[in-house]
């Protein structure tokens, strides 16, 4: 019989980054860095390549908060926080990634934070979307 699994954790591939690569693997991983430089370029931040690199630059931080947090807290602990976890780990990578986009990029000033935003969200919508998938457990 399957059951649906609705995440309480952290749906992010920033600081929710250990839950989401033992969840979901290292290639939506990468296809998450993708999502955010693609929408990084749409809001003409830089070029494709420079977009792809400030994904990849603005996401290892946030990331490791991520295992930090799953390491000095556990993931029992982040999952009592249940739905509210879900907007903490955006705010808290928005604030994170939009500080790297402001030291890449010095002059965007409210692009950058709009770009984290936008960014942050699209990532976090398609991963809502994929924890809403049917699960079967074996």
């Amino acid at each position: 019989m399957s059951t649906l699994i609705v995440s309480g954790c952290a749906p992010s591939k920033d600081v929710g980054g250990p839950i989401l690569f033992a969840g979901l693997g290292i290639v939506a991983y990468l296809a998450l860095f993708l999502i955010e430089s693609i929408v990084l370029r749409l809001l003409k931040w830089g070029t494709f390549w420079r977009s792809l690199l400030a994904s990849l630059l603005m996401n290892l931080p946030s990331t490791l908060v991520g295992y930090c947090l799953v390491g000095l807290t556990g993931f029992s602990r982040l999952n009592r926080l249940g739905i509210w976890l879900i907007p903490a780990t955006w705010a808290l990578s928005v604030a994170i990634e939009g500080g790297v986009l402001v030291l890449m990029k010095r002059d965007g000033g409210r692009q950058n934070w709009m770009a984290a935003l936008a960014a942050n969200t699209a990532s976090y919508l398609l991963l809502l979307s994929t924890s809403l998938l049917p699960y079967s457990p074996v």
